[in-house]
């Protein structure tokens, strides 16, 4: 994040000029996320390429909702209304809105959270990777 200076300013900015300062924090790189990610309420990604996700599963782990745009991965990793929202791609307006919307109802961000966990632990388990692979590997022999 900070390894792009004129980005990090213009998100501190947009923090400061929105009187966000006490709902966002800007972290520095960490490699175990756990922490941050559990004391979080909802996992956001701006990202508009993204090919996996791997956010999306860590934060499933910890019971979060996810607001991703609809773009790349996600539309495959989320199901808008059910484990988290999709914004229109590029769409910053309509994902502002959606955080609204999670921000103002605990128990939406609990229903979502949990459905999130439950979801991605049965699409993305360790034997469902492994059924997969085998799969492929049937498929090519």
């Amino acid at each position: 994040f900070n390894r792009v200076p004129d980005y990090t300013e213009k998100c501190i900015h947009f923090i400061n000029s929105n009187n966000l300062q006490s709902q966002v924090e800007i972290s520095e790189y960490a490699a175990n996320t756990d922490e941050l990610i559990n004391a979080s309420d909802v996992m956001v990604s701006g990202s508009k390429l993204e090919p996996f996700g791997r956010t999306i599963i860590e934060a499933a782990r910890f019971s979060r909702p996810i607001v991703a745009f609809a773009s790349g991965a996600y539309p495959e990793l989320i199901e808008h209304n059910k484990t988290g929202f999709l914004a229109p791609s590029a769409d910053t307006a309509a994902m502002a809105a959606l955080l609204k919307k999670l921000a103002d109802t605990d128990e939406l961000r609990t229903t979502l959270g949990t459905t999130n966990l439950k979801y991605c632990s049965e699409r993305f388990s360790i034997d469902q990777a492994v059924d997969g692979v085998l799969r492929a590997y049937n498929d090519i022999s």
